[in-house]
């Protein structure tokens, strides 16, 4: 059986018809995939962005803890330094106990002192024993 021109046309132009399908879906395909390539590019951008926001923030949150871990140091220290100020207090109470006839031993217990500053202070401010 032979073919003749005219099914020989229409066979090519059928051809043609697909190829130029095949073309525009192609095209179609190949133009949706860059729109897509693109936003991934834009949202990569926009994380890398951000990552360089955050890892500034982290920086100066990282500078201000070391600071205030600074300042928490010198405060302890400066805290430790002072805890001597506060023996006059336990002294003043040691005094107006002396006053009231407390004993040495009393005074030991009572606001930890030594039995030599305990003695002492009985003896300057005890009730004086008329000789």
């Amino acid at each position: 059986m032979a073919i003749g021109t005219n099914e020989l046309l229409m066979i090519a132009l059928a051809v043609s018809g697909v190829l130029a399908i095949g073309l525009v879906v192609s095209i179609v395909l190949g133009a949706k995939a860059a729109a897509r390539v693109a936003g991934i590019e834009e949202s990569v951008s926009k994380s890398e962005s951000s990552l360089r926001r955050l890892t500034g923030e982290l920086h100066l949150l990282t500078q201000a803890q070391q600071k205030l871990a600074k300042q928490i140091e010198n405060w302890s220290i400066s805290r430790e330094s002072a805890s001597p100020q506060a023996a006059p207090r336990g002294y003043e109470q040691a005094i107006r106990m002396a006053r009231t006839g407390a004993p040495a031993v009393q005074l030991v217990n009572s606001c930890g002192m030594t039995r030599s500053e305990a003695d002492l202070l009985v003896a300057l401010h005890g009730p004086q024993i008329a000789a």
